[in-house]
């Protein structure tokens, strides 16, 4: 059995349990940012993915598309708190991005890569990652991209599973956070 099956279908897994879990969340979001926006309240942007793959990335929109500006109080919440990314659990489904694996980069980006940079396209890109438990610090550039090639080279279930567990305690640490800082 291929280990990248097994993979995939933690990811299919884990991903409909939380789509399962977060769908009234979601639902809610953007029915409020439909209302703020009217307009498509998410955004796409295009990426680079897996072996250098162009693929668009979906978020929920917190800039409002006719003044460039963020909307209302919810803008920042929804940024602080990783809520404006819930819609990425849908191409966690569709088999465009992983639960774990290097967050895709900007074409701009990719374009700068030295070539030891390139090995982290190896792998399918992901919501979070090893860099996204490793430290609350801002990084360099170069340093969220050793970690990516770190993951890559270290990839195993189990640790797909730490970084699983480890994300969702930070998230609800960021989610208590951002609450208390708007009371």
């Amino acid at each position: 059995m291929s280990w990248i099956w097994l993979k995939r279908l933690l990811d299919y897994t884990l991903g409909l349990l939380l789509v399962l879990l977060f769908l009234p969340l979601i639902l809610a979001i953007w029915l409020i940012l439909k209302l703020l926006f009217r307009c498509n309240p998410i955004y796409k942007q295009e990426r680079i993915g897996q072996n250098g793959k162009h693929f668009n990335i979906i978020k929920f929109r917190t800039i409002d598309p006719h003044t460039q500006l963020p909307t209302h109080r919810l803008s920042p919440f929804l940024r602080k708190t990783n809520l404006d990314e819930l819609p990425q659990l849908f191409q966690v489904l569709a088999g465009k991005l992983s639960l774990v694996g290097p967050r895709p980069h900007l074409a701009e980006h990719v374009a700068m890569y030295e070539e030891w940079q390139k090995e982290r396209l190896m792998a399918k890109p992901g919501i979070t990652g090893l860099r996204q438990i490793s430290t609350t610090k801002k990084l360099r550039f170069n340093e969220h991209l050793e970690l990516d090639v770190e993951y890559i080279k270290r990839w195993s279930l189990v640790l797909d599973l730490v970084i699983i567990v480890k994300t969702a305690g930070l998230q609800l640490k960021k989610f208590w956070i951002a609450l208390e800082n708007k009371s």
